[in-house]
């Protein structure tokens, strides 16, 4: 129980730290150029690209390469948790009028997706690993675990859209929000840390 549940709980945090970066990542474009409406389909594009592209590489690296699932996840948190602290520091240097700043600009908005992409397969294969006995078929237990994390995936996404317009960046601003992300995604860290190093009490 415990690991499906360090399972769905790092999805659900992946998929609030996503949404909300990716706003924060918006919000900054605005300030610092001036402009958005003839970009922000080039954002959310950009970050669906690094979904794309995570996935791929983790089916192809590390589930194919039969790497220890256990720890890319706990690593992968730990990423979201390393961007998001760092991206504020980041945001409070970017020029404007840097050349080519605005591509690497973009290059910042990859990564949330990218890291993001890399997390579902790798969590979706631990978590099937759990519900294996209780279905009766392998087509189930797909369908099952499919659709469970397609669903934590979106609530944690509906949270973070909900608060960081309303809560997080008017009242904590960037960096605040961003200390939420990390906080969150640290939280997950931590549980699945425990579960890797098999601390008592934790495996079930």
């Amino acid at each position: 129980r415990q690991r499906r549940f360090n399972c769905l709980l790092a999805i659900a945090t992946t998929g609030f730290a996503g949404i909300v970066l990716e706003i924060i990542l918006i919000f900054s474009f605005q300030n610092v150029y001036g402009y958005i409406y003839e970009r922000i389909g080039l954002i959310v594009a950009l970050f669906m690209m690094g979904l794309a592209l995570g996935g791929y590489l983790s089916n192809t690296v590390i589930l194919k390469g039969q790497r220890d699932c256990s720890r890319a996840l706990m690593w992968i948190v730990m990423g979201v948790v390393s961007y998001s602290l760092i991206l504020v520091p980041i945001l409070r240097w970017f020029p404007a009028t840097l050349s080519g700043s605005e591509a690497l600009f973009m290059f910042l908005v990859v990564i949330p997706g990218l890291l993001t992409g890399m997390e579902f397969p790798i969590a979706s294969k631990l978590y099937m690993e759990e519900v294996a006995g209780p279905l009766p078929t392998k087509a189930a237990e797909m369908g099952f675990t499919a659709g469970i994390m397609d669903s934590v995936d979106h609530a944690g996404a509906f949270v973070g859209a909900i608060l960081v317009g309303i809560v997080l960046l008017p009242v904590l601003g960037v960096e605040g929000a961003c200390w939420v992300v990390g906080a969150l995604n640290g939280m997950s860290f931590i549980l699945l840390l425990a579960q890797t190093m098999q601390w008592p009490g934790v495996r079930e």
